[in-house]
């Protein structure tokens, strides 16, 4: 992952309390019966990954980073839908 973007996640995890605080409390040092319904979160390097794949807080910025990434370094100009589906 790029070094720049994976700071910037890392930062806006930070900045958001309800998934950076609560669920990064919950995982981990929560409860067994809270934390069994979470099997599939993990945190880890600053990062929250859900089923494998990074979490993107909900902030504008970042998700315009993780698109410009995909679109103009990663893949090129493979198109509005297929870039969606790449990031998805």
């Amino acid at each position: 992952m790029n070094l720049d973007l994976k700071v910037a996640l890392q930062e806006g995890i930070k900045a958001d309390r309800v998934m950076g605080d609560k669920l990064k409390s919950m995982l981990t040092s929560g409860p067994r019966h809270i934390t069994k319904g979470l099997q599939e979160w993990n945190y880890k390097d600053g990062l929250f990954l859900y089923k494998g794949l990074v979490y993107v807080p909900n902030n504008e910025n970042l998700k315009h980073k993780v698109t410009q990434l995909f679109h103009n370094q990663i893949m090129g100009h493979p198109g509005q839908w297929k870039t969606i589906e790449l990031i998805t």
